[in-house]
């Protein structure tokens, strides 16, 4: 997958529906995109870039130079690259940003990645979305421009995936349907994952939760 491809899906779906049609809308949505996976100043340093408003690297650059981000023509700098990766966040606001997106845009995206054979389900879209995100700027830094699926893999994921799977040897229990697909190069995720008890929860979800648990 290339970046124009990664930032258009997330353009189409996810941007200010008043600028979707207006070029003039991409670069403010794509310096949107560079804050969310900035984290928060921790040296001095940080801190006078951030008063100065250029923590984000392409907060001051041209709209045209973004644009070429955007679609393509133009990678982004290996320099802007290793200074975001140096300075990348834990990527929670970006992850909120997608798993909080609308139920359509979120299984649009879902749909786009497994196209490119990224393995992603409903609960990891967010955060397969940052990964892909993060490794695109170690491409850049790298003076390369594509991410593939095995980039954003973690073993732990497939690992507990494939237990789950052949808990079931490979079928849905309930329609019996596989869920795998055959892909060009690999398999792609037919199925979601859910969690019944979701690990994200605050405090007073927990408690509401356990009552829940403990009735089962």
């Amino acid at each position: 997958m290339e970046f124009s491809d990664f930032f258009d899906m997330l353009w189409t779906y996810s941007g200010d529906p008043d600028e979707s049609k207006d070029n003039k809308g991409r670069p403010k949505f794509f310096c949107y995109l560079i804050d969310l996976i900035i984290r928060t100043p921790q040296t001095d340093v940080e801190d006078k870039k951030a008063q100065d408003g250029d923590l984000n690297p392409f907060s001051g650059r041209v709209a045209d130079t973004i644009n070429k981000y955007c679609i393509g023509s133009r990678p982004i700098p290996k320099k802007d690259a290793k200074e975001l990766l140096s300075r990348i966040s834990n990527g929670k606001k970006f992850i909120d940003e997608i798993n909080f997106s609308a139920p359509g845009a979120r299984e649009s995206i879902q749909n786009k990645l497994r196209d490119e054979q990224f393995e992603v389900t409903t609960s990891s879209l967010g955060e397969v979305c940052f990964k892909i995100m993060k490794a695109f700027l170690n491409k850049f830094k790298n003076g390369e421009t594509s991410v593939k699926p095995q980039d954003v893999k973690t073993n732990q994921n497939s690992t507990d995936s494939l237990r789950l799977l052949y808990d079931v040897d490979l079928e849905c229990p309930l329609c019996g349907e596989s869920l795998i697909k055959s892909g060009i190069s690999n398999t792609i995720a037919g199925y979601d994952i859910v969690h019944i008890f979701p690990d994200n929860l605050n405090e007073r979800e927990k408690a509401k939760f356990a009552k829940i648990k403990k009735g089962t």
